[in-house]
């Protein structure tokens, strides 16, 4: 798909990379494929939402949660023209990616671990006075 879309020259895969090398990377994309079969909510979406990216996800269940709060798209799981045309309908709409995005970074504050401590926190002291 990349050779047919002529957009070897803009993909490179890359190995393992350190936190700060994965969001330098993922800041300058335009968005990040999860062609995932089998996922949940993984962290790779939170971080891809939190920096304003958006997500074309293959549209399994677990993943659906990205489509239903704004910050993706959706294609046929396993289907490789229904990701082809997900990827030229993204990069024709630039509009689309940055509202998406905002919608993205919305979503991901939900998620600091700030606020995580404190909801544990609060389910633990519930949990434990009787």
């Amino acid at each position: 798909m990349i050779r047919e879309l002529n957009l070897s020259h803009k993909v490179e895969y890359v190995g393992y990379l350190s936190h700060s090398e994965k969001i330098a990377l993922i800041s300058n994309a335009k968005f990040v494929l999860m062609p995932s079969r089998f996922e949940g909510q993984g962290i790779v979406a939170l971080e891809v939402a939190a920096v304003g990216k958006i997500l074309i996800v293959s549209d399994i269940p677990e993943l659906r949660y990205i489509t239903k709060n704004g910050f993706g798209i959706s294609f046929r799981s396993a289907d490789a023209n229904s990701l082809r045309e997900a990827v030229k309908y993204l990069l024709k709409n630039d509009l689309l990616l940055e509202e998406m995005g905002k919608l993205g970074r919305k979503y991901a504050s939900h998620f600091g671990w700030d606020r995580i401590a404190r909801e544990y926190e609060d389910y633990l002291s519930r949990s434990i006075t009787p």
